[in-house]
């Protein structure tokens, strides 16, 4: 659980205690509630064309809504807007909010585009047939730089706010990047053998497998499970959270 900015003009994510209090111990100071912020994770399943909202890092679906087109490979959010990525049209959209309403879309730079991730205020994505990973400009079309995939399928990205996180669904492993470049500090093998997404909560990684239909969270970015769900059908692609 993620807790208030600051207490006292003290910043949490700064500090460990206050006046000796261990912050992930309390859930008052001084009396004042400390507001969570958990975050709710958005899936997405190409099989129903559907983007689904859960609550918290469950299998409790709160709502879904029908993606922009039929084949949604992967979400991400620029801390308030989902983006998605559908490989049949090949286009990213930008969603206003968490909705079906559509502010932008524009065209992927492969042909077969599957992940989805924002780093850094710019849109990544990968793409299966190219084995690329692509830095865009912002959320436009514009490629400011590319690089090589670490396997030869790339199908998700998330990020932990400072490195590129990336799942090949041939190696069946989740690699961990030095910022947004092919330098790889740490991998490991993914839960199943065909991993489709990646998200990321700020503390816990998730992750999905479309060939037992299944969201896994992990412990951490690392290979231990924490908990497993079911995906609402079949298919389960992109990841995020919101």
């Amino acid at each position: 659980m993620a807790y208030i900015a600051k207490i006292n003009g003290i910043a949490i994510a700064d500090i460990a205690k206050i006046n000796g209090i261990a912050i992930a111990n309390i859930s008052k100071f001084n009396g004042i509630e400390l507001a969570s912020t958990e975050k709710n994770l958005i899936s997405c399943e190409y099989a129903i064309d559907k983007i689904i909202v859960r609550s918290g890092s469950t299998s409790t679906v709160t709502s879904s809504f029908n993606s922009p087109s039929t084949r949604p490979m992967g979400l991400a959010n620029d801390g308030t807007n989902l983006i998605s990525i559908d490989r049949d049209a090949d286009k990213i959209y930008v969603h206003s909010g968490l909705s079906t309403t559509i502010t932008d879309s524009f065209s992927t730079p492969g042909g077969a585009s599957t992940g989805l991730t924002y780093l850094n205020s710019n849109i990544i994505s990968c793409d299966l047939t190219t084995d690329l990973i692509y830095i865009h400009t912002g959320k436009s079309a514009t490629i400011t730089s590319t690089f090589n995939s670490p396997g030869p399928i790339p199908y998700g990205l998330t990020n932990d706010g400072t490195n590129l996180i990336s799942v090949d669904y041939t190696n069946d492993k989740i690699y961990v990047h030095s910022g947004a470049t092919t330098t790889i500090t740490n991998s490991f093998n993914s839960p199943d053998p065909n991993p489709t997404g990646l998200g990321y909560n700020g503390t816990n990684l998730a992750s999905c497998d479309k060939g037992v239909n299944k969201i896994y969270i992990h412990t951490g970015i690392s290979a231990t499970i924490t908990s497993s769900f079911s995906s609402l059908n079949t298919d389960p692609s992109g990841l995020t959270y919101i």
